[in-house]
């Protein structure tokens, strides 16, 4: 197949995936297809109207609904959902809202507008950097179908409907990813301060920075630094006791981590996620990993991802290194959602971008293979089992392969 067509046939098979999954799921909403989203959409929006009720008294890593371990984010997401809280008029004055949480905010007509704005404007800046991104080589109408598919994936539909803040992040990398390396001055200064933007949302695309030193752009790097400690560090001075929080902060991040890892290990992107899921269906349900496993499977985590960022130092291609890191970001966390999955989007864009210039081998194709799997739509068996808890695995075989092979060409051993 030429390489031209792999786009065409990429979001054919997601476009189709995804018209599937919405006539199914107007025939039969209590089937299958529901299991695309969160407890099957039983806290719709739960993540945003939760987070807009944790901020709304400026005081987010004290409060105690719904348990403190789930107040963890930095303090730029806080500001961003205080705005939201502000503008609908919700201030401690104006209402009061049961300790089982904040869900009703979804019935505050104001809210609900505003944040829907917030997340339809970006969607139309993920597609629009998206499609600015695909080469011009490809026809028009298959660039503008890609991003599409991307903007209707398996992964996004869960993010929006869980109303998380990780789709500004997704923008910001995306823009990072694209114009990091731009001549022109000022698409440059924009995609370090978004590195930083996300960087102050979710802490973890800071990884990403990595390209600069590997580039090395060290008044690049130098700059951005300063821009994450502003963005990371100065929202703290919009809630009580300023830098007081910062502990706090890391205090429930610590916590979160405990309270989360157990639903993690099954749902997560990472490889202890993927063989719990492969054992249970060689051994049952009932299949409980034992620690000694599990903690054999945390050091093969690790010691995959070492060799994936050493690999950084000998891989040539740029979207081998792109590859990496973004498989890192995915694997070595403990708890690492499903919607992260997302992160893969400009590695999407640029891998095929590459199959126009260079030959498309069985290690390509595999990864093509491995990109439906990730943003698929439409529940079924085979899209259960051949999901991103199979596709992660086989990218990261190919990344290691990838980078063995380097390091064999560079005349290094590694242990």
């Amino acid at each position: 197949m030429k390489a031209k067509y792999y786009l065409r046939v990429f979001w054919l098979i997601i476009i189709f995936s995804f018209v599937a999954w919405l006539i199914s799921i107007v025939l039969n909403p209590q089937g299958q297809q529901l299991d695309c989203f969160y407890t099957r959409m039983g806290e719709f929006l739960g993540d945003a109207t939760y987070t807009t009720g944790f901020v709304r008294e400026l005081d987010p890593y004290r409060n105690e609904v719904n348990g403190s371990w789930n107040h963890n984010y930095p303090p730029l997401a806080y500001v961003f959902f205080y705005i939201l809280a502000y503008a609908s008029g919700d201030t401690t004055e104006t209402f009061t809202y049961p300790l089982s949480g904040y869900l009703s905010y979804y019935y505050q007509p104001l809210w609900t507008m505003l944040f829907m704005l917030a997340l339809l404007i970006s969607i139309i800046l993920i597609y629009t950097v998206c499609i600015s991104n695909i080469s011009q080589k490809y026809a028009y109408p298959d660039i503008a179908m890609t991003g599409l598919a991307l903007c209707l994936s398996y992964p996004m539909l869960w993010v929006i409907e869980r109303g998380n803040i990780l789709i500004i992040a997704i923008l910001t990398v995306s823009v990072f990813m694209f114009y990091y390396d731009s001549s022109c001055k000022w698409k440059k200064e924009i995609a370090l301060i978004c590195l930083a933007i996300s960087t102050g949302i979710k802490i973890s695309p800071a990884i990403f920075s990595l390209l600069l030193v590997l580039k090395k752009d060290w008044g690049a790097l130098v700059r951005l630094i300063l821009y994450m400690f502003l963005l990371l560090i100065v929202p703290f001075f919009f809630f009580k006791d300023g830098l007081q929080n910062l502990p706090l902060m890391i205090s429930n991040i610590k916590l979160w981590f405990l309270y989360r890892v157990v639903d993690a290990s099954v749902t997560g992107t990472g490889l202890i996620p993927s063989y719990i899921k492969f054992a249970r269906l060689v051994f049952g349900n009932d299949y409980f990993i034992s620690k000694w496993t599990y903690s054999i499977l945390m050091l093969v985590s690790g010691e995959v991802s070492l060799i994936l960022m050493l690999g950084l130092l000998q891989l040539k291609e740029q979207w081998k290194k792109i590859l990496n890191i973004t498989l890192v970001l995915l694997i070595m966390p403990l708890v690492s959602y499903r919607y992260n999955v997302l992160y893969f989007i400009p590695f999407t864009i640029t891998f095929f971008n590459v199959i126009l210039k260079e030959p498309i081998g069985t290690d390509k194709v595999v990864i093509f293979c491995c990109l439906i799997m990730l943003f698929f739509v439409y529940r079924c068996p085979i899209s259960e089992l051949l999901n991103y808890q199979f596709a992660i695995p086989m990218l990261t075989a190919v990344a290691l392969v990838y980078s063995v092979k380097a390091f064999i060409k560079a005349k290094h051993i590694f242990l």
